[in-house]
């Protein structure tokens, strides 16, 4: 069939009919597009007319400003430029074009905070320069970081076997609530008075002291040579893996502890005396002078030293000292190191 070039039954004249429909907008549309503006004209924040209630009071209107913002903006939000729209915002939502929100009906009302001015640059606060930063600042310390380690000994390299079995069979007659009583009473001379024994004379002066201390709170009469031989120490688990795993990493050991003359005997029976470059048995910690000490034949300054205890008096000579400070167990101190 041949199409006639007039219109006709055939042929409807539609093509008029669409030149005018081109000019019809689409719905809604002037809502969502605002009209030119001339090049010297600066942008209005569009909002909608407020909602009433029925008390008469008005609710905050819808910002139509936001529609604008992201008309011409990719409907993936994949997509959106978030430049963009944080530097189209301030334009658009103005603060103090909001109506004021009703507030509760109180007999106490403060004045509204002022708007915030001035966001339309973010910036990072300024760093105080005299304020430790990195693993120093969140109190995490490293091997890195680290020249020397000084470790307690009592506690954290060694600790006591129980003696009370010993000592109940050298002391048949006496109750074995009652040993254990005067051992304790002899613990707590000895810890006040452990420096005195700096050498062999003194060590066994103050030995003397002790066994004298146990036999007149438990009426006994051991001798000092007996009352020695009862009290033995063993290494605790973990230890020498954790000294070698130090010495591995390349720093220097040093044992600072509230101990005696003696000291340097167990490390030998315990066979970790090649491990450490020096030892302060005595150091009267909580003082800081037993970790100086220490420190001061390695050539190590304090704030390249870590020290390792378990104690309170440890941390606080750690502390007066300048020295980073880790608590014992010492393989888990070691493990948090690497």
């Amino acid at each position: 069939m041949g199409l006639r070039a007039r219109p006709g039954p055939v042929a409807p004249a539609f093509l008029a009919t669409r030149r005018r429909l081109a000019g019809i907008r689409p719905l809604g549309a002037g809502g969502r597009r605002a009209r030119a503006r001339a090049r010297g004209e600066r942008g209005r924040t569009c909002v909608s007319d407020p909602v009433r209630r029925a008390h008469g009071r008005d609710v905050a209107a819808v910002w139509c400003g936001l529609r604008g913002v992201r008309s011409d903006e990719p409907r993936d939000p994949a997509q959106l430029s978030e430049l963009a729209l944080a530097a189209a915002l301030p334009t658009a939502l103005r603060t103090r074009d909001l109506p004021l929100l009703p507030r509760g009906r109180s007999a106490h009302r403060r004045t509204a905070a002022p708007p915030h001015s001035g966001r339309g640059v973010e910036r990072t606060r300024s760093r105080d320069r005299g304020r430790p930063v990195g693993p120093v600042a969140v109190g995490r310390v490293t091997a890195a970081a680290l020249d020397a380690v000084t470790i307690d000994a009592y506690g954290t390299l060694a600790t006591i076997v129980d003696p009370l079995p010993r000592l109940q069979e050298l002391l048949p007659g006496h109750e074995s609530s009652a040993i254990e009583a005067a051992f304790h009473a002899e613990v707590s001379f000895y810890g006040a008075r452990a420096a005195s024994g700096r050498d062999e004379a003194s060590l066994r002066e103050l030995r003397a002291a002790c066994v004298g201390v146990f036999n007149d709170s438990l009426g006994s009469s051991l001798t000092a040579s007996q009352y020695i031989d009862a009290i033995t120490f063993e290494p605790l688990p973990g230890v020498r893996a954790a000294l070698e795993r130090l010495r591995a990493l390349g720093l220097s050991l040093a044992v600072v502890a509230n101990w005696d003359f003696s000291l340097h005997e167990r490390l030998h029976d315990f066979r970790f005396a090649h491990l450490f470059a020096a030892v302060v048995p005595a150091a009267g910690k909580p003082s800081p002078d037993g970790i100086l000490t220490a420190l001061r034949p390695l050539g190590v300054s304090p704030g390249r030293a870590l020290h390792i205890g378990d104690g309170d008096a440890d941390k606080v000579a750690a502390e007066a000292a300048g020295v980073a400070f880790l608590p014992a167990p010492l393989p888990e101190a070691v493990a948090s190191l690497v």
